[in-house]
């Protein structure tokens, strides 16, 4: 019976506490900024970066460039022809810049 009547107590405590509660205030600028934001009109370039911003392009632009670098990749692989020109053009420049070690070294003797 005394556990009851002290929580009764403890109710009835917590009730008058919220009595003096009074409603919080906002800054009295706060309105007059939102509404400014909202009025406020964007040129091109923001809402451009605005909408690169987004997650969704970036992931899809990310995904478009792999695609174009994978199909780059196999459509190159397959033809002969142009391997065999790319192997020349190595060869010829290997030839000629082909320098012995030696060649840098060589001193002339008194």
């Amino acid at each position: 019976m005394k556990d009851r009547n002290k929580i009764q107590e403890e109710i009835e405590k917590t009730l008058q506490s919220l009595d003096n509660v009074k409603r919080a205030q906002a800054n009295p600028f706060l309105f007059t900024r939102i509404k400014a934001k909202m009025e406020e009109a964007q040129n091109g370039w923001s809402r451009l970066a605005g909408f690169i911003s987004r997650p969704a392009f970036a992931i899809g632009i990310v995904c478009f460039v792999l695609l174009i670098n994978a199909w780059i990749l196999y459509s190159g692989s397959g033809s002969d022809a142009a391997s065999g020109q790319v192997q020349q053009v190595f060869s010829e420049n290997s030839d000629e810049y082909n320098l012995a070690v030696n060649t840098f070294y060589d001193y002339e003797t008194p």
